[in-house]
């Protein structure tokens, strides 16, 4: 295969083709200080926005003569602060707490990544600053979910079989559909470190072609729950080797799915 049957494929970034990286931390108990988030917008991680997250709840009743059989009320299980760069967000931080499913996270978010390294310095500035906020928070699970993404700008047929790598991952049936939506979740083990892998791509079309998303979720349970501040302070180097280990498997995973030819356009060696 050759360069010219990628020629109208069209990475989402310059350097590559990262959309957004997300890295949460799952706790153990419900965020306690929510509304303290909106202080980051003061500090020197120059968040410019600060958000509550509304849920709508919808209940039914059974009717009577006095009131209505449908009732709707809102809740904030969460709060947001922004940070934007010419109109345009470029990091997200979430705290939310689902009371419904016992689940309760804190969520960063890139929407402008560059390098690894770069990623890694700034997010353990911002969870410094959540530790700050929440210093009981103990966090039972890590996550780091990168999405890709390309557009395809052609009315011509996606060529599949010159995009993605045949007799791997990918079952011979995903090769066969324009429009599709795989995905695998698989419990994996790297460097003595277990973790859920969780795959997913999607190809829709768009006015100008089709779009292709590629979704790889790496979630780590912790041996035991750790405080938050035990992440960020001197002794953080068992997390950076789970975000390194998960890192890493991420890139192996894109070697083993995209051809070579993705791979060099997208600069991933």
């Amino acid at each position: 295969m050759s360069n010219k049957d990628i020629k109208a494929l069209r990475p989402v970034g310059k350097e590559h083709s990262i959309k957004e990286v997300v890295l949460t931390l799952f706790v153990k108990q419900s965020l306690s200080q929510l509304d303290q988030f909106s202080t980051l917008c003061d500090s020197s991680l120059d968040f410019h926005e600060y958000e509550g997250l509304v849920k709508k709840i919808i209940e039914f009743r059974e009717p009577n003569d006095s009131d209505s059989d449908i009732s709707v009320r809102t809740e904030q299980p969460g709060r947001r602060v922004t940070r934007f760069q010419k109109g345009k967000p470029i990091e997200i931080l979430q705290a939310i707490n689902e009371e419904d499913n016992d689940r309760y996270f804190i969520s960063y978010h890139s929407l402008a990544y560059t390098r690894w390294n770069a990623f890694k310095v700034r997010y353990f500035d911002v969870i410094a600053a959540v530790e700050s906020i929440e210093p009981n928070a103990l966090v039972v699970a890590a996550s780091l979910h990168y999405m890709d993404e390309f557009d395809w700008k052609s009315s011509d047929p996606v060529p599949l079989k010159s995009i993605f790598l045949t007799g791997g991952v990918l079952i011979d049936a995903f090769f066969e559909s324009q429009t599709s939506d795989f995905s695998m979740a698989l419990e994996k083990k790297q460097d003595d470190l277990n973790f859920l892998d969780r795959l997913s791509i999607k190809i829709v079309p768009t006015q100008l072609g089709r779009s292709i998303r590629v979704s790889h979720n790496l979630t780590v349970k912790m041996a035991e729950a750790v405080l938050i501040s035990q992440l960020i302070d001197s002794e953080r180097t068992p997390y950076e080797h789970i975000l390194q280990v998960i890192h890493d498997y991420n890139k192996s995973t894109l070697k083993q799915l995209f051809t070579k030819s993705v791979l060099d356009l997208i600069k991933l060696s």
